[in-house]
């Protein structure tokens, strides 16, 4: 196989079981719960605590990664992962559990940002666009598999399965890059990191996100507020910054503004989406795990079907009101999810899931 194309199937795995991580143990956080007593607040802190690490980490990481060459960070990245899949499942009580998927986080957060650079360093321009896409269907069947997989695995074998359901495949992954890869990437040898940046991000991201998990409360709009002053500082330290970690002169771009707004307002409505439907399914319907994530297939199947009809859609219309359209059956899909009750039938909960998918 061709250098390149190897380096492209390196990436679409790493991106594949990234996606994995994270939402093939959504279908198992009952049984994990289960297992170590958790409450609800704690069981929605399993996904939290790894979205914050990814939020918080994700934008040093590119910096890290680019000074320190991406093949060697992606390698340490991937045997954290491995190790700490294996220590997750030896945990003894939820407090570890939690520190594990901390841990967790930051190695997924590099292996992240590391493959897909490692696709734009590697391919042409006029090659680029199609390995990217080639990635993204990566990511797309992991959202699609990932229930069903999950939901297979702990229902036959228990939730243990599911976090060590990667370490082959990674350990795999791990012999190919260093045997058949020799090329290294450093794009920031000589650019220093910016650690004042870093670590304002940092602080202001875990205040803003963790104020806002407990926003009911005072201390919880406190923290809220004081995140969102340190973003600003952040904001203004990197204005002064010979070579910022994160460049926000890139908003006065009105294109990448808006649609990094549109992108945030639709996944701030649609992720907790996949969370509230495994519990009702689970806990209210009575479903195994097995069952339910056969039923919440149904989105991201929808999603990998019309991905390729929505792309040739957009090189004919306008991108601008397919994304409107878009926008507007992902409302109605959550308008419905609002109805959702003991009584609600699942043939309800299908077609509300379709048109959340075609959305």
């Amino acid at each position: 196989m061709e250098k390149k194309n190897l380096i492209l199937l390196i990436c679409t795995v790493l991106s594949f079981f990234t996606v994995f991580a994270v939402n093939a143990v959504m279908v198992v956080i009952p049984t994990i719960a289960s297992e170590f007593h958790m409450s609800n607040i704690v069981q929605n802190w399993i996904t939290i605590i790894f979205l914050l690490v990814v939020a918080v980490m994700s934008v040093p990481a590119g910096q890290i990664s680019g000074k320190y060459g991406l093949k060697k960070v992606t390698i340490l990245s991937i045997i954290l992962f491995i190790i700490i899949s294996i220590i997750n499942v030896l945990v003894t009580s939820q407090e570890q559990f939690l520190a594990s998927r901390f841990v967790l986080g930051i190695s997924l957060s590099f292996i992240n940002v590391t493959s897909m650079t490692m696709i734009v360093s590697t391919f042409a321009p006029e090659e680029r666009g199609k390995a990217l896409g080639i990635n993204i269907t990566g990511v797309y069947l992991g959202l699609s598999l990932s229930p069903v997989l999950g939901g297979i695995l702990n229902y036959q074998l228990g939730w243990r399965s599911v976090v060590l359901f990667g370490v082959p495949f990674l350990f795999v992954i791990l012999a190919l890059l260093l045997t058949k890869i020799d090329d290294e990437w450093i794009t920031f040898e000589n650019i220093p990191i910016d650690i004042k940046g870093s670590v304002t991000y940092g602080i202001g991201m875990v205040l803003f996100m963790y104020g806002f998990t407990i926003l009911n409360e005072p201390f919880g709009i406190i923290l809220t507020i004081l995140g969102i002053m340190i973003l600003i500082a952040f904001a203004l330290i990197e204005l002064r910054q010979d070579y910022p970690v994160f460049d926000v002169r890139f908003f006065k771009n009105r294109k990448f503004l808006s649609s990094n707004f549109a992108s945030l307002c639709a996944y701030l409505a649609t992720f907790a989406v996949t969370t509230i439907l495994n519990y009702h399914l689970q806990y209210i319907k009575g479903f195994d795990s097995q069952t339910a994530g056969m039923i919440l297939l149904i989105a991201p199947l929808c999603q990998v079907m019309l991905a390729p009809i929505a792309g040739r859609l957009s090189d004919r219309y306008v991108p601008q009101i397919l994304a409107a359209i878009g926008m507007a059956l992902g409302t109605i899909s959550l308008f419905l999810f609002s109805f959702l009750d003991s009584q609600t039938s699942l043939e309800f909960l299908i077609i509300s899931m379709v048109i959340y998918g075609v959305g």
